[in-house]
């Protein structure tokens, strides 16, 4: 686990067109996922999900973003409307995170919310380019975040994915297993407070005055898929791992 007091990150941050590259094609991919979500069969979908599909795929390179996508990218975008698992569906959607993440390290937003509160996919989708926009005017006018606020909003996501990931374990623990995760989680959450990273007690974070400890199962899911969006976006952008797909998510 990162020390919150540590700020000593090696930031070699993208440049903000290639962020906005980005957030173009992680938005398409959520509008492809949102095709699947209609009230439809999905094993008889329509001619005009398909045709929206096709033209998700041909915009991005008739954009010249074609290239900046991964594999697993270009195979959702060239898998006809019907076709994905709902496990392919449900990883394409929470992209949107991702997306607002991105955005608000280029300054589209002033600020993001707490990890336990999901984006507003349609206000956020309806910001950035689509088919058939030119995607250069939206990339080329944006301007990355100093390196000091990456940084500290990276941090941010990492320890609040770190904690709750830590949800399941820490409530089943018993004995010596359970005094040192409490340990660990009071040592780490006064000194995110004493950082000024986030709000905490003495004893764990904090989730609109409430401890983590004592909120139900479902806000703790909703934070960790959060947080790992975030976190993903945020140390992409800071220059972690060679392309998207190789990002690190270690906390």
């Amino acid at each position: 686990m990162a020390d919150p007091d540590d700020d000593e990150i090696d930031i070699n941050a993208r440049p903000a067109p290639l962020i906005g590259a980005r957030i173009v094609i992680l938005a398409t991919i959520c509008r492809r996922a949102f095709l699947e979500t209609v009230d439809e069969p999905a094993s008889a979908p329509s001619d005009d999900r398909n045709g929206e599909r096709f033209d998700l795929q041909t915009w991005l390179i008739t954009e010249s973003l074609d290239a900046d996508q991964s594999p697993t990218e270009q195979r959702l975008l060239s898998a006809p409307v019907g076709s994905l698992t709902a496990d392919e569906i449900t990883e394409a959607t929470w992209r949107i995170e991702a997306v607002q993440a991105l955005a608000w390290s280029v300054g589209l937003l002033p600020s993001l919310p707490p990890p336990w509160t999901e984006a507003n996919g349609a206000a956020l989708l309806s910001s950035i380019p689509a088919p058939f926009d030119s995607a250069g005017p939206f990339t080329d006018r944006l301007t990355l975040r100093d390196d000091e606020s990456l940084a500290g909003e990276r941090e941010r996501a990492e320890l609040w994915l770190w904690r709750s990931s830590l949800a399941a374990e820490f409530a089943t623990a018993a004995g010596n297993q359970r005094r040192t995760l409490h340990s660990a989680i009071a040592e780490t959450a006064r000194a995110a407070r004493a950082s000024g990273t986030l709000a905490a007690t003495d004893r764990d974070f904090l989730v609109d005055d409430v401890e983590l400890q004592s909120i139900p199962a479902a806000v703790i899911d909703r934070i960790t898929a959060v947080s790992a969006e975030r976190l993903h976006a945020l140390n992409w952008v800071c220059g972690f791992g060679e392309h998207w797909d190789s990002v690190p998510l270690d906390v």
